[in-house]
């Protein structure tokens, strides 16, 4: 398991865990994410949220974000399109703008929807069908994933 820490201000508050073995995890009875027990959605790369910066993207899942971030795109997630809490909506509203790095699927926009549902000032960058962030940038490079997502 990848051991993927959710840190603030005042250090580690959570850690997630991603399976890394190549095998059906749902087979071996497991998720391929798992985060520690009684431990609820909280948001991912918050310390973005300190920036001086008028955008930010948002990305669903750790990696999208890891990979985002890399690429130098002021980037926060969470980990999956059902773990958007209606309380995220108070931390992207004083934004100029928030681009949805969305998924080319169905749960990537709907965590896009939720999100410029409540906020007029949300914005929609979806890769491809079947593709996420982290493989669009592995196909098409960083120039690429910045360009697409307006940064």
């Amino acid at each position: 398991m990848l051991a993927i820490p959710y840190i603030n201000m005042q250090g580690v508050v959570a850690i997630r865990y991603r399976c890394l073995a190549g095998h059906d995890c749902k087979e071996l009875g497991h998720g391929k994410y798992t985060r520690e027990p009684g431990d609820e959605a909280k948001i991912y790369n918050i310390k973005t949220l300190t920036l001086n910066v008028r955008r930010i993207a948002v990305c669903e899942g750790e990696i999208d974000t890891m990979t985002a971030w890399q690429c130098g795109i002021p980037t926060i997630g969470v980990s999956g399109a059902q773990n958007w809490k209606p309380l995220f909506h108070r931390h992207i509203r004083g934004y100029e703008e928030v681009v949805n790095l969305a998924d080319g699927d169905d749960a990537g926009l709907k965590l896009a929807d939720t999100i410029m549902g409540k906020n007029e000032h949300a914005s929609l960058a979806q890769m491809p069908q079947g593709s996420d962030v982290n493989k669009y940038y592995i196909d098409h490079g960083a120039e690429a994933l910045k360009t697409k997502a307006r940064f």
